[in-house]
C-alpha cells in the first residue's frame, strides 16, 4: 500500500494547491453587495401558470418568440420552476424534459441522452449553449463536461430543443440543443449541509457603477458520497467503494449597455467508484478543469438592425488515474518482475478559439432575416497517458514487458491534431397570414479535415384558433466525427478512424399545442431518419469507430400542465418510443414525470417524479444482455420564506431509496451501475 498512498498523496497536493488558489478570489466577488428593488426579489411562492408560460425563448430562431408559436419542439424552465425543485444540477432537471433521459456512465459522471440516440458517454449529439456560446469538448465533441454538476444556482432560465439544431448551430446540435441563460443582477449567499457529509456554499454578486455593471458567481462543494458493494472489476468478489465529489466554480462578467467581457473556471472532482467501467478505490481519481474568456459587443447599425459580434476562448484539462489490470497480473511478463497493477493516468487538454457574427434584420412584424458566421480554430492539445509498464509492448504482445518503479513510460493515445470550422447561416422568418408563420433556415459549415455540410430546415406554425396551434417542422442536422473519434489510437478498447463521414439526421415533427390559461398541453410526433450513423463495431480484440447502416426511430411526446385552483400546479410529461432501432437497446422505451407544486402563505412544497422502463446493457460474457429493471425516483423539497429576503428548505433526493441502476455503453461490467440511495438536505439562502 506504501505506493498507493504515494499516488494518492501526489494527487491530493496538487489537487489541494489548485483549489485554494481559485477559492479566494471566488469568495472576494461573491461579497459584493447592492441594494435590490422590490422586483428583483424572487416572487416565488404564488406565481401563476399564465405569468411561467409568458416566457419569450430564442433558441430555435435566435429572436424572442412565445413558447407556443416558437417553431421547435421545446421545453423551458423559468427561475421560479428551478428554484422550486429540489434538484441542484442540470443533469438532474433534464430527467423532466421529454425525450431526454440521463443515465449515470461508467466512464465519467453522466450522460443526457436526447431521444434515444447516442454512441457514447460525452453527450456528443447534444449542442450546449451558455449564454449563446456553444461549450462542447472539442477533442471529444461531448457535452457531459458541462452538463456534469453544472449548478441550478447560476441558471436564470433554460431553453431545452429537443430534435435537430444544425441549420443554425452547425455540428454537435445534433438530437438537441439546450441553452443556459445564466443570472444577472442578483446579491445572495446560501448555504447547504446534508446526507454523505455534504457541504455547499455559493454566492452571487452584484454591483453598478457609471454604466457599468458587475455581475459575480461563486460555489464551493464537496461530499464523501455514498456507500456501495459491487462486483470486483479484477477478481470474482465483491468490494466496498464510494462516490465522492468537489466541485468549484467562478465566473465573473463586466458589462456596460453593448459591452460584456466575461471570465469563467470550473474544476470538477471524483475519485474511487467507477472509472474507464471499472472500480478500483486505491487509484482512480479524475478531474476536470475549465477555463473560459470572451468578449461580446453589440452594435446597432439601423432602426430595425443590430449586429453581436463575439470572440473568445476556452481551454479544458483533465487528469485521469484508472487501475487497469489485477494486482500480480502482469508478474509472469514483465521485466523485472512485479506484481503491480497497471496503472494508467492520462493528461488531455483542448482549446478553442472562436469568433461569432450574428445578425437581426426585422424591418416589419411581418417579416425578418437573421444571418451570420463563425470560425473555430479547435486543437486537442495534449493527450498523453503514463504507466509503471511498457504499454506498447503489452498491446503488441512482444512479451516480457518492461516495468518501471514509477508512471515514468509515456504514449500519446491521440494524434493530437487540430480543425479549423468556418459557418454561415441564413434566415428567413414570414407571417404569411395573420394565424400562419413560415421559418426556412440553412447553413453551411466547412472543416479542414472532413467534408463540408450543408443543413435545411423548414417550419410552418398555425394558429387553428384562439386556444388551439399547430407546429409542422422537418429539419435535418448533422454531427462531425469529434477528432477523440478518428485518432484514438494505443488502447486496447477502442481505436480511432480517420476515414469517418458525418452521421446525418433528417427529422420530421407534428405538434399541436393546446392553451387556455390554466391548462396547456401539447402532443408531438417525431420521426428521425439516421444516416451513416457513427457507432463502434468490433475488429478483433478491439472496438472501432465506423459509419454504421442507416436506422430509424419513432415516438410521442406529451406535456401537460394544469393549475385547478391557484396554489396548485401540475406539470406531467410522457415519452413513447413505438420504434427504436437495435442499438438503442440501453436506452427505455417509456419516459416519464410528474410535478407536483403547492404553495399556501409563506410555504412552498414540491414533489418530482421521474420514471423509466426497463433497459439493457451487453457484460463480459459474450452475446450475454442483462435487464435492468425500470424505476421511479421521487425528489422533493420543503420552501419557507421567512421574509427580508431569507429562506429555508428541506429537500430529499430519491426520497423512496429506490435501487436504481443504469447501463453501461461497453461490455465490462457484470451489473448494472450503482446510484445513490436516498440523501436528505437543509438550506438557508439571503437575498439583499
Amino acid at each position: 500500500m506504501g505506493r498507493n498512498l504515494q499516488w494518492r498523496l501526489h494527487i491530493t497536493k496538487n489537487r489541494v494547491r489548485r483549489t485554494l488558489c481559485n477559492l479566494c478570489p471566488c469568495l472576494l466577488l461573491a461579497c459584493i453587495g447592492s441594494s435590490a428593488t422590490a422586483e428583483e426579489i424572487d416572487a416565488l411562492l404564488g406565481l401563476s401558470l399564465e405569468q411561467l408560460m409568458d416566457v419569450k425563448v430564442s433558441s430555435p430562431t435566435l429572436t424572442p418568440e412565445s413558447i407556443n408559436r416558437t417553431p421547435a419542439a421545446i421545453s423551458v424552465f423559468s427561475r421560479e420552476e428551478i428554484q422550486r425543485t429540489g434538484f441542484d444540477y442540470l443533469h438532474e432537471l433534464l430527467n423532466l424534459v421529454p425525450g431526454l433521459q440521463v443515465v449515470r456512465s461508467p466512464d465519467g459522471p453522466f450522460s443526457v441522452i436526447s431521444r434515444a440516440r447516442t454512441n457514447s458517454t460525452s453527450s456528443r449529439e447534444i449542442l450546449v449553449l451558455v449564454d449563446g456560446v456553444p461549450r462542447n469538448e472539442p477533442r471529444s465533441g461531448g457535452a457531459s463536461n458541462q452538463l456534469d454538476y453544472f449548478p441550478l444556482e447560476r441558471i436564470e432560465r433554460i431553453e431545452v430543443v429537443r430534435g435537430p439544431g444544425s441549420a443554425l448551430y452547425g455540428e454537435n446540435a445534433f438530437t438537441g440543443v439546450i441553452n443556459i441563460i445564466t443570472r444577472q443582477g442578483q446579491n445572495e449567499v446560501a448555504a447547504l449541509a446534508g446526507s454523505f457529509d455534504r457541504a455547499h456554499l455559493h454566492g452571487l454578486g452584484h454591483q453598478r457603477w457609471d454604466g457599468w455593471q458587475l455581475d459575480g458567481f461563486m460555489r464551493a462543494e464537496k461530499d464523501n458520497g455514498d456507500n456501495y458493494n459491487v462486483a470486483d472489476s479484477f477478481s470474482a468478489g465483491r468490494v466496498d467503494t464510494s462516490d465522492p465529489i468537489r466541485n468549484l466554480d467562478f465566473s465573473a462578467a463586466l458589462a456596460s449597455a453593448n459591452t460584456r467581457i466575461s471570465a469563467e473556471y470550473q474544476q470538477r472532482h471524483t475519485e474511487d467508484f467507477f472509472y474507464a467501467e471499472t472500480v478500483a478505490d486505491d487509484y482512480n481519481d479524475l478531474t476536470a478543469d475549465y477555463l473560459s474568456l470572451h468578449l461580446e459587443q453589440q452594435l446597432h447599425w439601423l432602426d430595425d438592425g443590430s449586429s453581436r459580434l463575439l470572440a473568445g476562448w476556452q481551454r479544458r484539462e483533465s487528469e485521469a488515474w484508472v487501475q487497469s489490470t489485477a494486482e500480480g497480473a502482469l508478474s509472469a511478463i514483465s521485466t523485472p518482475s512485479s506484481t503491480e497493477p497497471l496503472i494508467v493516468r492520462s493528461m488531455t487538454q483542448s482549446t478553442v478559439w472562436e469568433a461569432y457574427w450574428k445578425n437581426d434584420w426585422s424591418p416589419s412584424p411581418r417579416y425578418g432575416l437573421q444571418f451570420g458566421a463563425d470560425w473555430r480554430e479547435e486543437a486537442d492539445d495534449i493527450s498523453r497517458q503514463f504507466a509503471n509498464y511498457n504499454m506498447l509492448q503489452l498491446f503488441s504482445r512482444q512479451f516480457p514487458i518492461q516495468h518501471f518503479d514509477g508512471n515514468d513510460y509515456e504514449l500519446p493515445f491521440t494524434n493530437e491534431e487540430s480543425r479549423r470550422v468556418l459557418g454561415a447561416y441564413l434566415q428567413y422568418q414570414q407571417q404569411l397570414a395573420e394565424p400562419t408563420r413560415l421559418t426556412l433556415s440553412l447553413r453551411h459549415d466547412d472543416y479542414s479535415d472532413v467534408t463540408g455540410r450543408t443543413s435545411p430546415r423548414i417550419a410552418l406554425v398555425h394558429a387553428l384558433s384562439a386556444q388551439h396551434s399547430l407546429k409542422l417542422l422537418y429539419a435535418e442536422a448533422f454531427r462531425a466525427p469529434s477528432l477523440f473519434e478518428m485518432n484514438l489510437k494505443n488502447n486496447t478498447r477502442v481505436l480511432g478512424n480517420p476515414e469517418l463521414e458525418h452521421e446525418i439526421v433528417k427529422t420530421w415533427d407534428a405538434i399541436w399545442v393546446y392553451d387556455a390559461g390554466d391548462r396547456v398541453a401539447s402532443v408531438g410526433w417525431f420521426h428521425n431518419h439516421y444516416i451513416d450513423p457513427i457507432t463502434l463495431v468490433q475488429t478483433g480484440n478491439t472496438r472501432t469507430y465506423a459509419n454504421g447502416e442507416e436506422e430509424s426511430s419513432e415516438g410521442f411526446e406529451l406535456v401537460a400542465r394544469w393549475q385547478p385552483v391557484m396554489p396548485l400546479q401540475l406539470r406531467a410529461t410522457l415519452t413513447r418510443f413505438t420504434d427504436l432501432p437495435d442499438s438503442a437497446f440501453r436506452e427505455a422505451d417509456t419516459l416519464g414525470s410528474l410535478l407536483v407544486n403547492y404553495s399556501h402563505a409563506n410555504w412552498n412544497l414540491n414533489l418530482a417524479a421521474v420514471h423509466h422502463s426497463e433497459r439493457a446493457m451487453l457484460t463480459p460474457v459474450a452475446g450475454e444482455v442483462l435487464e435492468l429493471d425500470a424505476y421511479w425516483q421521487l425528489t422533493g423539497k420543503l420552501l419557507f420564506d421567512l421574509g427580508d429576503g431569507v429562506q429555508w428548505w428541506l429537500q430529499s433526493k430519491n426520497l423512496l431509496d429506490a435501487d436504481i441502476e443504469t447501463a453501461g455503453q461497453g461490455n465490462r461490467l457484470e451489473e448494472g451501475m450503482p446510484n445513490r440511495g436516498r440523501e436528505f438536505g437543509v438550506g438557508v439562502l439571503w437575498r439583499h
